[in-house]
């Protein structure tokens, strides 16, 4: 389960550096705005990377556990890959 719990930790403290950056963007120096999009492109890679670790340990548990931990690692994957998207629109 730590192997499960370890990655899925560190994607939900990504979605936290995510949501830090949605707040700095319309504070942020507009020469500074390249560097806010880079961070947010690889915070969600480093998402996308960890939850592949938590998909893979998925199948040592039982199902009901499964479902669960499927069902926070899409809603944290969901609003990560939105807030990427909005951190890289210049609108």
């Amino acid at each position: 389960q730590e192997a499960i719990e370890v990655p899925l930790d560190i994607c939900r403290t990504l979605l936290d550096l995510l949501r830090i950056g949605k707040t700095m963007k319309d504070k942020a120096h507009k020469y500074a705005l390249s560097d806010l999009k880079v961070a947010a492109s690889l915070a969600y890679g480093a998402m996308e990377g960890a939850s592949f670790m938590v998909e893979t340990n998925l199948p040592g548990l039982g199902q009901e556990a499964q479902k669960t931990y499927k069902k926070s690692l899409e809603a944290i994957l969901k609003e990560g890959y939105e807030l990427k998207k909005e951190l890289n629109n210049d609108e």
